[in-house]
């Protein structure tokens, strides 16, 4: 692909990767609002609660994961509308259950489902020219979506017990339009020089693509542990429930502003920087959240967060991506991404619980500070490899 979107097939490769990308996040944006529904209508406690939103996440990860390793040569777009197909039929079967078992196991389907759609989305990316501002523009567009869906939520008021996993059917329902616009692909080849469509070996994860995928799972802890308690901080901030809604949309907003500003740098400073730069302004963000901030600081802080998180991620992917041309390397950084989005909610109640959520501003530091020194080591493995 030249640069970026320029032809009709290009166009539809574009939408269908972002209709994959906003179907894998639309838990991930609604995690607040249904661990809240959950609690107060559908009558399970918070760790059960948790324990939920969770086990999607994590079984979309685990399918994201299986179906890079096991299955490289499914084709596109049958992969794409399958999974799409299996979250929409989980997700309606959703809306008629109240118990946690059935919950949990319609839900972990859907996780499935869209596991596979991000598969898809991933890999296509991949294929770009310019991988880093490739995924920072569909980073806006998930942003712009999660916008959308956050705010549209409260408009099903009264539907049923489950009100967010109606929209967040409606959302699956909308995306599969655009996915079924992706022309039939082959998975690309490994490396510029085979052909597309031949066949392709293992991947070898070498130290690099192991150290992307550990800067991926601190950052994504770091900045995931909080989010699904943003309810409980902006209250004990003073802020009602319609303000903190309010006050998470806008950091949404800041982070469409980040990575939008990402991907018009690009790589033009190279990666290094952008990356250290947008890890301290995320522990910065964090650590004012952990701190029991005042209603503006809330706002600051949340903004300061979701801003830096989706600066960084387009650097970490594009870098992976870089790696490996076929997009299985950055399939298996991304699966760890929404891995974290499993492990945050609960590690995040378990440590409010325990020792209260203070500790995550310390943790945060150490974090960010390990996270910086393998992109650093990264780095110096890119040039050597270019040296050699």
């Amino acid at each position: 692909m030249n640069n970026m979107v320029r032809g009709r097939g290009d166009m539809r490769r574009f939408a269908a990767a972002a209709a994959g990308a906003c179907a894998a996040n639309a838990t991930w944006w609604m995690q607040p609002i249904l661990i809240g529904y959950l609690i107060t209508n559908a009558s399970l406690s918070a760790p059960l609660a948790g324990l939920l939103v969770s086990a999607e996440m994590a079984a979309l990860a685990a399918t994201s994961a299986l179906i890079v390793r096991f299955a490289p040569h499914w084709e596109f777009r049958k992969t794409g509308l399958l999974g799409m197909g299996l979250a929409i039929i989980a997700s309606i079967a959703t809306l008629g259950l109240h118990q946690f078992v059935p919950l949990l196991i319609a839900r972990c389907l859907a996780g499935a489902g869209v596991g596979a759609a991000l598969v898809v989305s991933n890999r296509v990316v991949a294929g770009f020219d310019d991988p880093d501002k490739a995924f920072a523009r569909i980073n806006v567009v998930n942003l712009i979506f999660g916008a959308l869906i956050v705010g549209l939520a409260p408009l099903l008021h009264g539907v049923s017990v489950t009100d967010p996993y109606a929209a967040i059917l409606l959302a699956l329902l909308a995306l599969s339009v655009a996915m079924a616009l992706l022309p039939k692909l082959r998975p690309p080849a490994a490396n510029p020089e085979q052909a597309v469509g031949a066949p392709v070996g293992p991947l070898v994860v070498g130290p690099a693509l192991v150290a992307l995928m550990a800067i991926t799972l601190i950052v994504g802890i770091s900045s995931g542990t909080l989010w699904a308690f943003y309810g409980i901080i902006g209250g004990q901030a003073g802020l009602s429930v319609a303000q903190v809604d309010g006050a998470i949309s806008l950091a949404i907003v800041a982070a469409i502003a980040g990575s939008a500003i990402g991907g018009l740098i690009g790589v033009r400073f190279g990666r290094l920087a952008p990356v250290l730069a947008a890890l301290a302004i995320m522990t910065i963000g964090i650590s004012m959240l952990a701190s029991h901030p005042s209603a503006a600081g809330f706002r600051v802080a949340t903004c300061a967060n979701l801003a830096a998180l989706y600066f960084v991620l387009p650097y970490v992917f594009g870098a992976a991506a870089a790696l490996d041309t076929s997009g299985r390397g950055v399939s298996y950084v991304g699966g760890i991404f929404y891995f974290t989005g499993a492990v945050s909610p609960v590690l995040g109640g378990y440590l409010e619980r325990v020792a209260g959520i203070e500790v995550v501003g310390a943790a945060v530091f150490v974090g960010s500070a390990i996270a910086s020194l393998l992109f650093v080591y990264v780095q110096r493995l890119a040039k050597t490899a270019v040296a050699g």
